[in-house]
């Protein structure tokens, strides 16, 4: 059904308030998290004035959702198409999860193929545009950048449609570490 989705949003959303009422103010202003659709991710703070370790069994048993919901975990440091890492400043880090990393791929077509050559270059410029948006800093956009433009490599794309491409992603973006990652192609 096409209202599936919302449906889903919304009955999340509304679980997810009656449990968070049920909740005191100190455990509230102890964790966030967020919601994807059903993809829920949660950080919490580990402090002796708060039994976290309750909090956590109680998520994981799915005391915020209903039968037949419940929390399946996921793997550590992923979300979605994201994987992620706390550094020691307590702030998180993350960038797109790429080929190379645990055996995750996109499946693009090759440079040769009968595809249109505008759909290639959509594609691929689509996929560095993507790239920019899912990383938190310059050190994972380079990365997850290489990661990416070395899958197009590995298709047969030409290395100049790549840096025309990371050019016009550093213009349509304003961020200049494309012409950098273009001129390490």
């Amino acid at each position: 059904d096409p209202h599936s989705p919302g449906m889903t949003i919304l009955t999340c959303a509304w679980m997810e308030s009656e449990w968070l009422s049920s909740l005191g103010p100190e455990a509230k202003g102890k964790f966030r998290a967020k919601r994807y659709m059903d993809d829920l991710i949660c950080f919490f703070i580990k402090i002796n004035s708060w039994n976290y370790e309750k909090f956590v069994e109680e998520l994981t048993r799915s005391e915020c959702y209903m039968p037949p919901l419940k929390l399946v975990e996921g793997k550590p440091g992923t979300f979605l198409e994201n994987e992620f890492e706390i550094t020691t400043a307590n702030s998180v880090r993350y960038w797109l999860k790429n080929e190379a990393d645990a055996n995750f791929a996109w499946k693009y077509a090759h440079a040769d193929s009968h595809a249109a050559f505008a759909q290639k270059k959509a594609t691929l410029i689509a996929c560095l545009k993507k790239i920019d948006k899912l990383v938190s800093d310059k050190g994972a956009l380079h990365h997850s950048a290489y990661k990416k433009l070395g899958e197009f490599l590995r298709l047969g794309y030409p290395k100049t449609i790549l840096k025309k491409a990371c050019a016009r992603v550093a213009w349509e973006t304003s961020n200049q570490n494309w012409i950098s990652i273009r001129n390490l192609i």
